[in-house]
């Protein structure tokens, strides 16, 4: 059936569409202020330009006080963020092939990049926490223990994740139909 990889061809869509959240912010519980704030979007276009130091909208916060103050963080976040979006374009367009085509094989390639997106969201939702271990939070929050690293990439990984199970029902289904159809046939 079709309608597993339509479905996983949209849930790879609404995880692209996730990249849009916050994908690092330190956050003041004090005043509830979530500043400064990078998104996925944000880690792709420093990631793709290498241009981590520049005031541009698309870079966002990038330059300060990430980059200066957790630059093996920032860079680590960056590179995850391109490598994770550009599998997912394949995945998409292996589930979209999957759709189109009703080929067995489309459905498993586009399974395993979207495992492999999976696992790059999980390693990147780490990272973005293990800034609080950089001097970020001392410099920029001087010392205010009610200052944190705070991340929602946890979001689009689990959403990743749980979608994950619409290429495998498929496989098993198209396993399943073939072992049947071989035992019909003798």
């Amino acid at each position: 059936m079709r309608i597993f990889s339509l479905l996983a061809l949209v849930m790879a869509l609404v995880v692209m569409l996730l990249f849009f959240l916050n994908w690092t912010y330190i956050y003041n519980t004090e005043y509830g202020v979530e500043d400064p704030i990078i998104t996925g979007f944000n880690c792709l276009a420093a990631g793709v330009s290498g241009n981590y130091t520049g005031t541009n909208k698309a870079i966002g916060n990038m330059a300060h006080p990430y980059y200066s103050q957790a630059q093996s963080y920032a860079l680590t976040l960056s590179h995850l963020t391109v490598a994770a979006f550009f599998i997912l374009l394949a995945s998409i367009a292996a589930f979209a092939l999957a759709a189109v085509r009703n080929k067995g094989y489309f459905t498993k390639a586009g399974f395993l990049l979207s495992l492999a997106v999976t696992v790059l969201l999980f390693i990147s939702y780490s990272v973005a926490l293990s800034m609080k271990h950089g001097e970020i939070l001392s410099t920029y929050c001087q010392g205010n223990p009610k200052c944190s690293i705070r991340s929602e990439i946890i979001l689009p990984a689990l959403l990743s994740l749980f979608s994950l199970a619409l290429p495998v029902t498929e496989i098993i289904r198209r396993a399943l139909l073939k072992k049947q159809y071989k035992t019909e046939s003798k």
